[in-house]
């Protein structure tokens, strides 16, 4: 896709025995012996972003891909990718409109609701 061939591979242990023969070495997650501070620190970083995708599955609804072929695979995750980015964008707005509200003297009240959703919930004052 880039051009650019990795030279590390992170994979968790589902990986193991998988008989890759290319340039790069598999590094399998729950290996902490023998490895550099650079390759500990790319591990953490895998298993954060192993966190997001799990998200991204659930909330995204990337369990299935209706779009044909590699050129639909790549639609599909780019979509999904902003959908994610938006759902950040409304949870930051939601709170600074919260906290707008409190600021100007009106009760606020955030519920999280079951499907991941914020809503807002507010009254003005009777002084």
């Amino acid at each position: 896709m880039t051009g650019v061939d990795p030279e590390r591979i992170y994979a968790d242990r589902g990986y193991r025995g998988h008989n890759y023969e290319g340039e790069a070495s598999v590094m399998l997650s729950g290996h902490k012996r023998g490895l550099s501070p650079q390759m500990k620190r790319e591990l953490k970083r895998r298993s954060a972003i192993e966190a997001t995708i799990g998200h991204m599955k659930t909330d995204g609804r990337l369990d299935r891909n209706f779009l044909k072929g590699q050129t639909g695979d790549a639609i599909n995750a780019l979509l999904v990718a902003a959908g994610h980015n938006m759902r950040l964008i409304l949870n930051a707005l939601a709170f600074w409109l919260a906290w707008i509200m409190s600021v100007t003297e009106k009760t606020v009240k955030i519920v999280k609701t079951d499907t991941s959703r914020l809503m807002i919930r507010y009254q003005t004052s009777m002084a």
